[in-house]
């Protein structure tokens, strides 16, 4: 029996309980302005099933490990296989069900130890680790992936393909990645459209995601390290802002660098002219 002793591990598999109680809530993000000091970190609206970093957090700490933490360096990650034929293909979905026929979430690593594994599936959420639909009544699958900025390689809806050799600390190499990627708006260009037509836009990309660019008018970073960015928008045209998670040390520090008048590209939940948990893809002066 292969022994699962890493809490990185562990937390992806027991998402699968622990996220039951935060998903489908709907939750809205705190306005900075009603309460500046923000008292708890603030439940984020979760859209078609998001995980967000707290989700993480609380199944890393429920796997007696702390999320907050430096991400080990994967032992797979300087071995690309992206030209070795797997031993196992198998979808997200497949890989759940298993674990759920064995009443075990570790059952696909334990009777694949040592083997080159090729997983494909569906993306409902990129973050600091891929969320992969399975059912309409299973959770999503989430799984580390070797790349430190995941989001800018894949985004939701798309389908891709990943591969890791099984051992005891696995991170999945992304081999292929097809489908369309979210439409992109200026800031300028998202508040015109949704105050030309609010409904229209809503119903195009309700529970989608989408990129939108900018100018930083205004960074405003909670004492817990969230931050809720807004970016220059026509006047009149309503306020374009984003919304980014500070729940890892590596994203506080992030927060900490928005500064008025940088360029952001960022990547969201579309709700109006707001995005709900984004990931910048680009941040410069």
């Amino acid at each position: 029996m292969f022994a699962v002793n890493h809490w990185q591990r562990i937390a992806i598999l027991i998402l699968f309980t622990v996220v039951l109680a935060g998903c489908g809530k709907k939750d809205e993000v705190p306005k900075i302005e009603d309460n500046p000091k923000l008292a708890d970190p603030p439940k984020v609206e979760k859209k078609n099933g998001d995980i967000t970093t707290d989700d993480l957090r609380r199944a890393a700490k429920a796997a007696g490990g702390d999320l907050d933490t430096k991400k080990p360096e994967p032992t797979n990650a300087p071995e690309s296989l992206a030209k070795v034929k797997p031993d196992v293909v198998i979808t997200a979905e497949e890989w759940a069900k298993q674990s759920e026929d064995a009443g075990k979430p570790s059952a696909p690593f334990d009777k694949n130890v040592g083997k080159i594994v090729d997983l494909t599936g569906v993306v409902k959420n990129v973050g600091v680790y891929l969320a992969l639909e399975t059912t309409p009544d299973r959770l999503p699958l989430i799984v580390p992936t070797t790349e430190k900025e995941p989001w800018k390689k894949v985004f939701p809806g798309q389908t891709v393909r990943l591969r890791a050799r099984i051992n005891e600390l696995v991170h999945w190499e992304i081999i292929d990645v097809k489908g369309a990627m979210p439409d992109k708006f200026t800031a300028e260009q998202l508040a015109r459209e949704v105050a030309a037509d609010k409904k229209g836009m809503e119903s195009k990309y309700k529970d989608k995601y989408i990129i939108v660019s900018g100018i930083i008018e205004k960074a405003e970073v909670s004492e817990y390290g969230h931050a809720y960015v807004t970016l220059k928008s026509p006047s009149g045209g309503g306020v374009v802002k984003c919304f980014f998670s500070g729940s890892l040390g590596s994203e506080k520090a992030r927060n900490k660098s928005f500064q008025p008048g940088m360029k952001l590209v960022a990547v969201g939940g579309y709700d109006g002219t707001s995005l709900g948990v984004c990931q910048a893809m680009e941040l410069a002066p």
